[in-house]
């Protein structure tokens, strides 16, 4: 909507959001927890860990981690573990619907990604998830780039998924069809 030719270009000035500084976000979630009535202590951190970058993700299992700790008034990192496998649960029908709709090769270049065993086109990985070529495996990953499924990542296969319950989900979901276990969170 802001570029040349559309309805708001030049109308607007851009502003540019970046990452909200880590450790501020691990302490703030710590304190508006205990200010709620749950002692907390790292589980802002955790949930980064599990949740992060983004900010959204990160709040959303920090809140579910609340509501699962109010009646103890205590929150530990290991209460983040299973607030965020509770976020996955809610979400796993959108998680299912989302799945079935991507091929076969989509779906094993995903696995792979989620197993994050190797690189994506080393033979081992061809092998393991039954991925055709190096070619078709970078092609197919590069387009999930473009659908938003997965981003360019620091991980052994070169990719991440955009959004950790997803990568959970086929974690835990779809590994062993692979002969794999599900690793832990």
């Amino acid at each position: 909507m802001v570029q040349k030719n559309r309805a708001f270009y030049e109308f607007l000035d851009p502003m540019v959001f970046g990452p909200m500084n880590e450790e501020h976000l691990s302490v703030w979630i710590d304190d508006m927890l205990t200010n709620a009535g749950v002692r907390a202590s790292g589980v802002g951190r955790r949930s980064q860990d599990l949740a992060g970058p983004s900010t959204r993700d990160v709040v959303q299992v920090a809140l579910r981690c609340f509501h699962n700790c109010r009646v103890k008034g205590e929150a530990a990192p290991e209460d983040v573990d299973a607030a965020f496998d509770d976020v996955v649960a809610e979400q796993e029908p959108l998680l299912l619907a989302r799945w079935g709709e991507l091929t076969g090769l989509q779906q094993n270049v995903l696995r792979a990604v989620a197993a994050d065993s190797e690189g994506l086109t080393r033979a081992s990985s061809l092998s393991r998830f039954g991925l055709p070529s190096s070619g078709s495996a970078s092609n197919t990953a590069a387009a999930m780039i473009d659908d938003g499924i997965l981003v360019r990542g620091d991980s052994r296969t070169g990719y991440a998924f955009d959004s950790p319950f997803f990568r959970r989900w086929v974690q835990r979901t779809t590994l062993g069809d692979v002969g794999l276990g599900e690793p832990p969170v």
